[in-house]
């Protein structure tokens, strides 16, 4: 993580786990990146021996788990009146009213 004894001494608890979390995004973002420039130097690399007219992605030649996350993240966008629609269900739901 890099820190000094003296340093990792000095934190309490709550500290230490930002460090932490902020140790493990890093190490983690990094991670990913070097699959991304593999995936796509063999992108590259096959590209010329497929047939003419077929081409190939990064994200097919080799998916990664994580390109499925980031889909399951995006929430749908959904307007004003939707939103209120929605609440006014869940309301219902719970068998309370909206004021």
């Amino acid at each position: 993580m890099g820190l000094s004894y003296d340093d990792f001494c000095r934190l309490d608890f709550e500290e230490f786990a930002a460090v932490w979390k902020a140790y493990a995004e890093q190490r983690d973002t990094n991670y990913k990146d070097e699959w991304q420039r593999m995936r796509l130097l063999a992108t590259i690399v096959i590209q010329p021996h497929l047939a003419k007219g077929r081409k190939v992605t990064p994200e097919k030649l080799l998916p990664f788990p994580w390109d499925h996350e980031k889909a399951k993240k995006e929430a749908p966008k959904m307007s004003a009146a939707q939103q209120r629609k929605r609440m006014e269900e869940l309301v219902a739901k719970l068998g309370d009213k909206l004021i």
